[in-house]
């Protein structure tokens, strides 16, 4: 089953709360990058906090661990499918992969 399900071509914002033993986890200082690989084919991109001029992620509640994705048609086209999709928090040399048991899972259904 899914953990997110969107139709293709979604350009709504995704709004994520890293958590650490179900407490948010402090993200201030820190940047944060999103993966994301399709099923199958093995193609992956990701998008981080640190992009610029104009990031597609970004921290929106440091204390609360909140962040927010938004995906626009001419950056993240999603293909109907699934994919896979983890957060990696980094500070430094430390790399903390949210959520850590296992990625989380896309579903992307066809456009009509």
């Amino acid at each position: 089953m899914a953990d997110k399900t969107v139709r293709a071509g979604d350009t709504s914002d995704w709004v994520f709360a890293l958590t650490v033993d179900n407490a948010a986890y402090n993200l201030a200082g820190k940047t944060v990058v999103l993966h994301r690989k399709a099923k199958g084919t093995g193609a992956a991109d990701s998008f981080s906090t640190a992009d610029t001029p104009s990031p597609k992620l970004v921290i929106t509640g440091e204390a609360t661990g909140q962040v927010t994705f938004s995906p626009a048609s001419t950056t993240w086209v999603f293909a109907a499918g699934e994919y896979s999709m983890y957060f990696e928090v980094q500070a430094g040399t430390e790399r903390l992969k949210f959520p850590n048991a296992s990625d989380l899972t896309i579903a992307v259904k066809e456009a009509y």
